[in-house]
């Protein structure tokens, strides 16, 4: 007779014990100086953008109103403007669907239409322009919110354009606009 032993159960190491580390007062000194030091940089960095007033209250500083002179200017002096075919070609087209990457266009037609605050320098290149062999012409000189409802209106109506009904497949806005807005 063979004496069969049993096998002994394989006792898995329990994981060592870790000690807590007692977070002494220099731990919580050096986290209070740290935090203090990033609220003064964070206070500073926003107090060059106010000042003190004549009369004792706070203002924005001159360069802070300055530029948000300019930037309502530019709100108050939008463009909506088109971008044409400058030649009868192939364009990219964002919306054609996912087999048709390019239309064709001839000379004068619609490729996009578009806002801006920054004026046609601001928004495109001539060189960028001219690569793509598109004229860039402003439509409406407005503010912001004219100028959005100019658009929206021009891109809303495009399918009942007559260059868009003669296509095969019309398209639901121009070319190069990706979506409606």
């Amino acid at each position: 007779m063979h004496n069969i032993i049993a096998p002994r159960p394989i006792s898995r190491p329990s994981p060592p014990k870790l000690q807590p580390t007692p977070q002494g007062p220099k731990k919580f000194l050096l986290f209070l100086l740290i935090c203090g030091i990033f609220g003064l940089f964070a206070y500073w960095r926003g107090m060059d953008e106010v000042i003190i007033g004549d009369d004792g209250a706070l203002v924005l500083s001159p360069e802070r109103q300055d530029e948000l002179d300019r930037r309502i200017y530019r709100l108050d002096n939008a463009e909506q403007y088109v971008l044409i075919a400058m030649y009868d070609g192939h364009y990219p087209c964002y919306n054609c669907g996912p087999d048709t990457l390019k239309i064709f266009l001839f000379a004068g037609e619609t490729w996009k239409y578009g806002v801006t605050i920054q004026g046609q320098k601001g928004r495109y290149s001539t060189k960028k322009l001219n690569g793509m062999g598109l004229d860039y012409r402003v439509q409406l000189r407005s503010n912001i919110h004219n100028c959005l409802k100019a658009e929206a209106k021009m891109i809303f109506h495009y399918p009942l354009m007559p260059e868009n009904i003669k296509r095969l497949r019309p398209i639901n806005r121009p070319p190069g606009n990706k979506n409606d807005l």
